[in-house]
């Protein structure tokens, strides 16, 4: 068993996967997808011979060819799979993803204040393709990091959240990722581009989710950009199932005297 999978499968992925890409060929972000397959293929999957992934095991990488996840999930996930990753009591902005794909259906924004964007990645690509083209990508890059350049290469969908300049939000915003694969093994890539302008406060929360019985891999990829004297409380739950893959990279830049204060969580996956 090799140590690590043949990752050239995913160009083949990419390649059909590129059909339905977002945006014309031209837009920034399609750019964006195919300078990201390309670091991928340069680079390949990280081995023990990298110095971050000395002492981590890729093992079930290796074992299982994980194909794209389907898009969404409007048979399998209910209302009840997403109660069970929510808090009692808790009144919160809800984002809930099936598959790293945005489902309304499934959120609840209807207490949305004034001066916050919250929803769909794959929207704000579509209305401010020049706004997303600046932020996405420039903290989390892909020039030397395997995983982070295959997340941003199948990019499409995901969390996108705008905290204007002085807004202070007393609830917090709660994001939901659902595996939810089939027979075969799948892979999602959940991404989040988060910006909290100056002077503005936010809480977020991450959780992660799937079945215990199935094997799946989670590959997501978070961006926070804080401006000046912003404060943000992050925190992340990963409580996959015990059959899964996570892996995550979570990228912030912080503006002049602003603070961000994060706490990761895990609890799930193998």
């Amino acid at each position: 068993m090799p140590e690590t999978p043949d990752h050239t499968s995913w160009l083949t992925h990419f390649s059909a996967f590129e059909k339905t890409l977002n945006g014309q060929a031209t837009s920034p972000i399609h750019t964006l997808r195919k300078q990201a397959i390309a670091s991928f293929e340069r680079l390949g999957y990280p081995t023990s011979q990298d110095e971050a992934w000395k002492t981590v095991n890729l093992a079930p990488l290796s074992q299982v060819e994980f194909r794209p996840a389907p898009d969404g999930d409007n048979q399998t996930v209910t209302r009840e799979c997403v109660q069970s990753a929510t808090y009692p009591n808790l009144d919160a902005l809800r984002l809930v993803f099936v598959n790293g794909v945005f489902r309304q259906d499934l959120s609840d924004l209807t207490h949305c204040p004034q001066g916050v964007e919250i929803g769909s990645l794959a929207a704000a690509i579509a209305s401010q393709p020049d706004l997303i083209a600046r932020h996405l990508a420039k903290q989390a890059t892909c020039e030397e990091l395997a995983f982070t350049a295959l997340n941003t290469a199948f990019v499409r969908d995901g969390a996108w959240i705008h905290v204007s300049k002085g807004v202070v939000l007393e609830s917090p915003i709660h994001l939901i990722f659902i595996s939810s694969p089939h027979q075969e093994p799948t892979v999602s890539h959940p991404r989040s581009l988060i910006i909290v302008d100056e002077h503005a406060q936010a809480t977020l929360l991450e959780t992660y989710i799937g079945p215990e019985d199935i094997g799946y891999f989670t590959n997501a990829v978070t961006e926070i950009v804080a401006g000046p004297n912003a404060l943000i409380d992050h925190y992340k739950l990963e409580q996959e199932g015990r059959s899964a893959v996570h892996i995550a990279n979570h990228q912030s830049v912080l503006g002049q005297n602003s603070v961000i204060t994060s706490h990761a969580f895990t609890l799930g996956g193998q």
